[in-house]
């Protein structure tokens, strides 16, 4: 029950902190844009066209989301990595479904990922097992 428990607190944290961290990147870099007159392809070339800082304050955001929900599900499962692993596999598949929701560019889509990746391999190799 603990490891379900873990991944279940790691991912909801994951979640909120990458939602913070999203929120403070369009707070600090604006973008104008009345997103309820737009259509599927002008989204589309909005996302595409998106300044790379908007791009790179994403792939911080993603990155500190991951890391947190790391830290929260090995605080609560102190005993294995397997909790850790099934959190990485959550969050990349929520980052896969987001890319596959909405046209991005080739580059962000390999940078968020491996981001994602990296921050987990990073994290789990850490743990002591």
């Amino acid at each position: 029950m603990k490891p379900i428990l873990a991944v279940l607190a790691g991912a909801i944290t994951g979640v909120i902190v990458i939602q913070v961290l999203e929120s403070a990147g369009h707070s600090m870099f604006p973008i104008e844009m009345d997103f309820s007159k737009m259509t599927e392809e002008d989204l589309k070339n909005f996302v595409l066209n998106l300044p790379i800082v908007n791009l790179l304050a994403l792939i911080v955001a993603h990155f500190g989301g991951t890391i947190a929900a790391m830290i929260v599900t090995s605080l609560i499962d102190r005993g294995s990595k397997s909790s850790l692993f099934i959190l990485g596999g959550i969050i990349l598949t929520l980052s896969i479904v987001n890319i596959a929701a909405l046209a991005h560019p080739t580059w962000f889509i390999f940078a968020d990922l491996g981001a994602i990746i990296l921050a987990s391999f990073i994290f789990i190799s850490m743990k002591k097992s």
